[in-house]
């Protein structure tokens, strides 16, 4: 990830935790990269 959970975006709650629902919303595109087959090149994948 390029950036980090934000606040602004409500991916983070007021006590520190993140917003799972949120953070899957706004970032379904890496969601696809890891699950997709084969996987994005930006993926790191054991050998």
């Amino acid at each position: 990830m390029a950036e980090a959970a934000s606040i602004d975006a409500g991916e983070i709650a007021d006590k520190g935790y993140i917003n799972q629902a949120t953070a899957r919303e706004r970032r379904a595109g890496l969601i696809g990269e890891l699950y997709a087959e084969p996987p994005a090149a930006s993926v790191a994948r054991a050998a």
